[in-house]
């Protein structure tokens, strides 16, 4: 009975060998081969997938909320729609408005305020201008669309 019993180990432990030097599983039910494992096949999808996930990692880096059109559009945006005050036009009154706001997530202006004034005229056409323009593309952080917060200088310059 010991001897069956180590003969049995002993031709498992072949098989376990055979497997890893072949990287090969193979299963087996009442002496028929009923599925083959390629371990090491296995091993390299595993890895394609773990290099697919990096790059996806990647492309979860923080991205912040932008006018959608990027720089060229805020400027035919503000050139089709900002207005010079008349009130500042005529006090010759010029300087940067800044204005505070919130992008949500679904890329809406909320909570436009006045973060530094120049001239309550400018200031209220800078705010304007912010709560007109609706189309802005919403922050991403760690892949998940986020809302945030912007400071965008208004420019009033009279030439």
């Amino acid at each position: 009975m010991a001897a069956k019993s180590i003969a049995e180990a002993a031709h498992f432990i072949f098989i376990v060998i055979a497997l890893v030097l072949n990287f090969k599983q193979k299963y087996y039910e009442k002496g028929v081969l009923i599925k083959t494992r390629d371990i090491l096949k296995e091993d390299e999808e595993q890895k394609k997938l773990e290099n697919t996930d990096s790059a996806r990692e990647a492309q979860k880096k923080e991205i912040e909320s932008d006018f959608v059109g990027k720089l060229n559009a805020w400027r035919k945006f503000l050139e089709h729609n900002l207005n010079y005050p008349d009130r500042a036009v005529k006090s010759n009154i010029q300087g940067d408005v800044i204005i505070r706001f919130v992008i949500d997530t679904e890329g809406n202006v909320t909570d436009p305020e006045i973060f530094r004034s120049v001239e309550w005229s400018l200031d209220e056409e800078a705010l304007r201008i912010i709560k007109k323009a609706k189309r802005w593309t919403p922050a991403v952080q760690k892949g998940k669309v986020v809302k945030s917060y912007k400071m965008q200088p208004i420019y009033f310059r009279l030439q």
